[in-house]
Parts: C-alpha cells; structure tokens; sequence
C-alpha cells in the first residue's frame, strides 16, 4: 500500500457522496488523484461506468476498517479530513490569528 489511507478516504467518501472526484482535485495534486483513482481502481474499491465513478461494497468496506484503525466515530466516520486544513490545537487562553483574512 504506497497511499495515505487519509487520501484514499478522502477520494472514497467523495465518490461515494457525488459520484465524482473533483473536489479531490481541489486539495491534492491531480498526479496522486490520478494515481488513487488507478489504485481504487486495481483493488477494486471503485468501479467506472460511462466516464461515472461508483464506490463498491469493497469500498465501503474499506472505508468502514479505515475509520475504526482512525478510532473516528459518528458524523466523523462521513467527514473527510483535508491535508491542507489542520489547525494546531491550541488552548482556551491562546489567540489565533489567521495568516489571510
């Protein structure tokens, strides 16, 4: 296995909410969606249908042993976290102050 599961979570519950990849593309590079996309493919996580994108029950599976190796219960099991969208936990005296407003 030479992916994230993080990434191949993310492009799994994105083809399983709207049947496509693109909001992928918007946080990781279109080499590693391409590549997660051939590898979903070999494994068979997902199959193609007249240029549409469907999740199989092995993609399910997937994503289910996925979020429980990630301890994520809940709403948390349907999120995808993004790569580039982690915040520093920081404490209730801190101030944060965003780089771009």
């Amino acid at each position: 296995m030479l992916y994230s599961t993080e990434d191949m979570l993310l492009l799994l519950i994105s083809i399983k909410n709207n049947g496509n990849p693109e909001f992928v593309n918007n946080h990781l590079s279109f080499g590693t969606t391409g590549y997660l996309c051939a590898e979903a493919i070999k494994q068979e996580f997902i199959v193609e249908d007249r240029k549409e994108l469907f999740l199989t029950e092995k993609g399910n599976l997937f994503i289910d042993e996925a979020n429980k190796k990630l301890g994520r219960k809940g709403v948390d099991k349907e999120i995808a976290f993004l790569p580039n969208a982690y915040i520093k936990k920081i404490s209730i005296d801190d101030i944060y102050l965003p780089e771009k407003i």
